[in-house]
């Protein structure tokens, strides 16, 4: 359902520990979660964007016809908003 975290943390209300702790149970990490734990992870960011699209447009990017007869959507996987 969700694709990113921030998001998914918001709507379960989880503040910025329990997202760490709750991604690190889901992890396999079985160990006690100690602040020094929190302060060890290595913290790696990346930046998302949500792009919005009807089923027609959705029809034309899976058949390889762009968008409205447009070429921006060549590359399979590879979407442009």
């Amino acid at each position: 359902m969700f694709q990113n975290l921030a998001k998914c943390a918001s709507f379960c209300r989880l503040g910025p520990t329990q997202t760490i702790d709750s991604l690190l149970r889901k992890g396999g990490y079985r160990a006690a979660i100690t602040p020094e734990t929190r302060r060890s992870i290595k913290l790696t960011r990346y930046t998302s964007q949500e792009c919005h699209m009807t089923y027609g447009e959705y029809r034309d990017l899976v058949e390889g016809r762009g968008v409205s007869g447009q070429s921006q959507y060549n590359v399979p996987g590879k979407v442009q908003c």
